[in-house]
């Protein structure tokens, strides 16, 4: 998430840009009658800043920016040039995830800079996102010596003074970090600057409530809030609403901490789902302490909910960042191999004299067949990043499965038993929950956290049967389970298919056994059965949703697809119940 807050920081204000903001300037730029015009050059370094923030996912930024570095250097313009290189590192900053390769971009703009002292107010961009490489890579050293020349030679040090504190929070010098949160108070008092002097008391409170000083928390936290008030700072209402959530709870006032969390959830709005996630994350803690069960099983929900949201929208921008990368490799290695294909005609002309044309024709011939498979090499890197992708969606997939079946067992036992005796199991899937969401980017997990999990589930899922299902769990001696690999989600989806399709028809106790044993210390088996209604009682799809069962069988297709490796499944009818074997590749920590 520092990624976020680091797009924020480089575009040097709180309120991101709306769309039709954006529609209106690209317009505008489309329009426009000159190319080599410096308000062109201007219009379009501002439309690539907007973009970052409100639409990264948008793959021809980088090249969009580059373009206007080179009308900027063909007119001399250096503050579109300035601007332009510092879009450019910001793309391959935040946006490819390339910190160190933005660092030529930025440090080219600061040489421009020295040698134009009129355009001294757009070091900071650069300065700042060179503090936050640093930051991200765990140099806080470095990243110190920049906010602290910034806090020494710009104006408007509150903002700067923020930074600092964040370092030192990163540092857990906490005690440092309040310091320049209670600066930043100070030098936002002097300027007169309400909306940061807002943010600061907020941020001053975050940090007081996370070090056990509740009194002092709220007391920042009521100024944060009456400044809001007083000077009508919209724009802020989100992340101090937020804080004020959170403080409240700390302090255990928790009708304050349910109204902050309510109106936090307005202010954030629908798609903010990190906000969203992290509030109902609070809303849940509250509801909990203050007996608020079916509340707080509401709140879990839609966390759960957000988070699976956040997930995939992590996993949209991954996708765009794999294509901007594909796209600048390819463009490079081809322009690589066409300036390699002009020198050695060169030479050969210069060399040869009578036999000229025969041998530009034959280097054309073998430049084009490398230039066309080295496109092949990409696609086929490419193809293989889709791959990676569709499995991961596929993962994100199985959590709203697992999590919808165990949320509607609680949901009936809470009907039917009340909230009181619920209130244990609601705990247990909180705990469950957190394995789940540890575990739930991993591809290959220890086979004892998946039985774990699923040992959890069964628990839980029994719930509406009474607790009349018995699992059983054999692993062979010859297995450790804390360091023996197994692809994540393999295990507990055909067991929730079992319970689902299989046990829940049955009128008498159910049971399902898990045995996992080696062969040759080549491949590892799993054999899952249960005494259900066999294949008679199963089905493919609920509701228009993949089963379990289903969802397992692709994640086989695509990790057969992945490395290549061949992955045996089979699911039959047994005398009384479902047998259903995998025999994977032995693979250890």
């Amino acid at each position: 998430m520092k990624k976020l807050l680091y797009m924020l920081v480089f575009a040097c204000q709180i309120l991101a840009a709306q769309p039709q903001v954006i529609d209106s300037l690209a317009r505008r730029i489309e329009n426009y009658p000159t190319r080599t015009d410096t308000l062109y050059l201007d219009m379009r370094n501002d439309y690539v800043r907007q973009k970052i923030l409100y639409d990264p996912t948008d793959s021809a930024l980088q090249s969009y920016a580059q373009e206007t570095l080179e009308i900027s250097n063909e007119i001399d313009y250096p503050k579109g040039q300035v601007l332009a290189l510092q879009r450019i590192g910001a793309v391959i900053h935040y946006l490819q995830g390339k910190p160190v390769e933005a660092i030529d971009y930025y440090q080219k703009a600061l040489e421009i800079l020295n040698g134009h002292p009129e355009l001294i107010k757009y070091t900071p961009g650069s300065l700042i996102n060179l503090a936050n490489v640093y930051t991200g890579q765990g140099d806080h050293e470095k990243a110190l010596r920049l906010f602290k020349r910034l806090h020494l030679e710009f104006e408007d040090n509150d903002v700067v003074a923020h930074r600092i504190g964040n370092v030192y929070v990163d540092m857990e010098q906490y005690d440092s970090a309040m310091h320049y949160f209670k600066l930043a108070i100070v030098e936002a008092e002097r300027l007169k600057n309400h909306a940061a002097l807002a943010y600061s008391h907020s941020a001053l409170s975050f940090r007081l409530s996370s070090a056990g000083k509740p009194d002092e928390a709220v007391s920042h936290i009521e100024q944060s809030l009456s400044l809001l008030i007083e000077y009508d700072i919209a724009f802020l209402n989100k992340n101090i609403y937020s804080n004020a959530a959170m403080v409240y709870q700390k302090a255990r006032d928790f009708d304050q901490a349910e109204i902050y969390s309510l109106k936090a959830l307005e202010a954030v709005g629908p798609s903010n789902h990190f906000s969203r996630r992290n509030l109902y994350g609070t809303l849940y803690e509250v509801y909990k302490e203050s007996s608020k069960f079916s509340e707080a099983l509401d709140a879990l929900e839609k966390y759960i909910e957000s988070n699976d949201s956040l997930t995939n929208n992590d996993r949209k921008l991954e996708t765009a960042k794999k294509e901007i990368e594909f796209e600048a490799r390819q463009k490079e290695l081809l322009a690589q191999a066409e300036i390699s294909k002009h020198k050695l005609i060169s030479k050969i002309y210069l060399a040869s004299g009578g036999g000229v044309i025969f041998a530009i024709s034959l280097i054309s011939f073998l430049f084009w067949q490398r230039r066309a498979a080295i496109t092949k090499a990409n696609e086929a890197e490419f193809k293989t990043n889709l791959i990676e992708s569709k499995l991961v969606a596929l993962r994100a997939q199985l959590n709203p499965h697992f999590t919808f079946n165990a949320l509607n067992a609680i949901d009936q036992y809470m009907m039917t038993h009340g909230v009181e005796k619920a209130s244990d199991y609601l705990v247990k899937f909180a705990s469950l929950m957190r394995n789940v969401l540890d575990n739930s980017q991993d591809d290959w997990i220890p086979v004892s956290e998946e039985i774990k999990m699923t040992s959890l589930y069964v628990e839980i899922a029994g719930l509406r049967l009474q607790d009349s299902i018995k699992l059983t769990v054999d692993i062979d001696p010859g297995i450790n389970p804390e360091t023996t690999l197994i692809p994540s989600w393999l295990i507990q989806p055909i067991i929730e298919n079992s319970i689902e399709h299989g046990i829940m028809k049955i009128d008498y106790p159910g049971t399902i056994s898990v045995r996992v044993f080696p062969d040759d210390f080549e491949k590892l088996t799993f054999i899952i059965e249960d005494n259900g209604v066999g294949m008679a009682g199963k089905k493919i799809s609920e509701n228009g949703r993949p089963s379990g069962m289903k969802m397992v069988k692709d994640r086989i297709r695509y990790l057969n697809e992945l490395t290549d490796t061949k992955t045996y499944f089979e699911i039959r009818d047994i005398d009384n119940g479902v047998n259903v074997t995998i025999t994977i590749p032995f693979k250890t920590i």
